[in-house]
Formats: C-alpha cells, structure tokens, sequence
C-alpha cells in the first residue's frame, strides 16, 4: 500500500484565462471554494482559504504558499487538512509535512481542461480517510467553479 493521491479532471466552458482569474483572485475564490480567501499569485505567495474568516486560525489553510506558478498553466501550493484532520495532518512534534496541490489548465477549442493532484496523504487507513476526504471537497469545489464561471448560483455548504 503506498501513498494515496486525489485527482480529478474537469472541462471547463470557459477560456483558459478565465478560468485562471477564477483560481488566482481572492474575490472570486472566496466564493467557490471558501468563505473567503487571501491570495498572492506569485511564488512564495499565499494561497489562504478561510472557511470561517471569523476565526481564521480554525477551519482553514492558513500559511500555505506557493510553490509554483505559471499563469495559465499552472498552479501549485501547500495544503492544510480540515480540523477534523488536524491531528493527523497539521499537529505533531514535528508536525507531519504538507500535503500540496497542483492544478494544470490546458485551453482547447471547447474551453479549458482542468486537472487537481492533491499528493503527500501518507500510509495508512487514517491517511486512506483523509485522501477520501479530500476527494469529496475537491469535488464540490470544482463543481463550485463550474457554477461561477457559468453564472449559476453556487452551493456554498459552508455557509450553513
């Protein structure tokens, strides 16, 4: 049993520059995949989501940066697991290393191809769980995306 990874493939109506304004800008991040975001499209930058801005150390990604960035093409950060994930995948002394995101756009005549690999879930059943986790709100979250760059209502669970 090795490492487990999310990934997930999406085409997307849309030109690929629009669909890379709506993973690179705050505003509009802070509406398909949190509450609300903090976002600096440079390498080393932030790539913070906050699902609940009021305690912005709870529930989000706090400290996660970029680690690589082509626009366009490209866009790679760490990752923070959930609360409810917090003692396996954020707590510990040391504290386990980040799981980390890649998200690569390819324009085609029908619009963009999106494709998420979430990797760095470690060995075992709770990490197994964790992946499973996380392949349930990539889901959500590009359906979010889907929605947004079609004009349609998007349905935020997080603000229930």
């Amino acid at each position: 049993m090795g490492q487990h990874l999310v990934e997930q493939r999406r085409r997307i109506d849309a030109p690929v520059e629009r669909v890379w304004d709506a993973l690179v800008d705050p505003l509009e991040v802070g509406t398909w995949a949190a509450a609300k975001a903090n976002i600096s499209p440079v390498l080393g930058g932030a790539y913070e989501l906050f699902w609940r801005p009021e305690t912005p150390e709870s529930q989000s990604t706090i400290g996660c940066r970029i680690t690589a960035i082509a626009p366009h093409r490209y866009l790679a950060f760490t990752w923070r697991g959930p609360d409810e994930l917090g003692a396996l995948m954020n707590d510990g002394d040391p504290p386990p290393p980040p799981t980390h995101v890649t998200i690569t756009l390819a324009g085609t005549s029908e619009g963009t191809d999106l494709q998420v690999r979430h990797v760095g879930f470690q060995d075992g059943e709770a990490w197994r769980e964790a992946a499973a986790w996380h392949g349930r709100a990539w889901t959500a979250c590009l359906d979010n995306l889907e929605a947004l760059i079609a004009g349609e209502p998007l349905p935020r669970p997080w603000d229930g």
